[in-house]
């Protein structure tokens, strides 16, 4: 209780103190009705309107078509054969089954590392294949969740082993190492290598050969292709003496502000890997 008669207040200034009360009540009811009938249908409406803006899932299965980014270039993930003109690998195969989970048509859309994260900005396809997580992409493009790791290595020759038996040795003046320009291998070379010649390459297939040709001392790459390279050519090795901690997670790179389509995505990739598809894959093109 706010005061009572005993206190020095007269009748009239009770009288007035009750009168105010009702007119703050009354006030708030005229807000409260004022809020429910004009503001509150204005809101729900902005809401919706918000939430009826398509997602690209929406979009593509309007559409009918997946349009995936890929560099064939990164063996055994994604490798271009221009021969006979076809992907393989085990992004071409999982973005396969994507586009047969969402009855779509897939089209496998060419770029290079170096222009990849400005197609996702500019929606110029709906995903790519594996991509090494990084926060300077992530300031950019959103990721799904990771489902694939590897390790940066470097490729040499075999005679050259005595002469560069570790990580060190390579990172001295005069000592040359190829990179796919654009792709996260140069910014892990110019990290783990300061003090050693950088070459970034474009074309495929330009970077380990100027190794196996003694153009370059050294190719670095994931343990991934460094495995399908020494099967290929005998006479190549990797540098493991030295290797620093590293993290390089994969996951697809998409539109930074479609959540939905985002949550689709990692949706999908959990069932697949509760289905074992994804092991299976990793069998195929990975086998230890």
């Amino acid at each position: 209780m706010l005061f009572s008669l005993t206190d020095s207040y007269s009748y009239s200034d009770v009288w007035f103190a009750s009168l105010s009360i009702i007119a703050v009540v009354s006030m708030n009811e005229i807000l409260k009705k004022f809020f429910l009938l004009t503001v509150l249908p204005v809101l729900l409406s902005f809401s919706e309107s918000v939430l009826a803006v398509d997602s690209r899932l929406h979009e593509i299965l309007r559409a009918g078509e997946l349009r995936v980014a890929t560099t064939g270039d990164l063996d055994p993930l994604s490798l271009f054969n221009p021969t006979r003109e076809y992907y393989r690998g085990f992004d071409i195969d999982l973005v396969k089954e994507l586009a047969s989970d969402l009855e779509v048509k897939l089209t496998l859309v060419p770029v290079r590392w170096a222009r990849m994260v400005e197609g996702v900005k500019h929606g110029r396809y709906d995903l790519t294949t594996s991509a090494v997580i990084n926060m300077e992409r992530a300031k950019w493009v959103g990721f799904s969740d990771s489902y694939l790791s590897i390790m940066t290595v470097p490729v040499i020759l075999k005679k050259n082993k005595k002469k560069y038996p570790s990580w060190s040795s390579l990172n001295r003046q005069g000592v040359n190492i190829v990179v796919t320009q654009g792709g996260v291998f140069e910014q892990r070379a110019r990290t783990y290598f300061p003090d050693t010649n950088i070459e970034p390459v474009q074309r495929p297939d330009d970077d380990y050969m100027k190794v196996i040709w003694g153009q370059s001392d050294a190719y670095l790459t994931s343990n991934l292709e460094a495995l399908s390279l020494k099967s290929r050519f005998p006479n190549l090795i990797v540098v493991e003496d030295g290797v620093p901690e590293q993290v390089n997670m994969l996951a697809m790179m998409m539109p930074q502000g479609d959540q939905v389509w985002i949550n689709y995505i990692n949706q999908w990739l959990r069932l697949k890997e509760e289905e074992g598809f994804i092991d299976q894959l990793k069998q195929r093109w990975m086998p230890e």
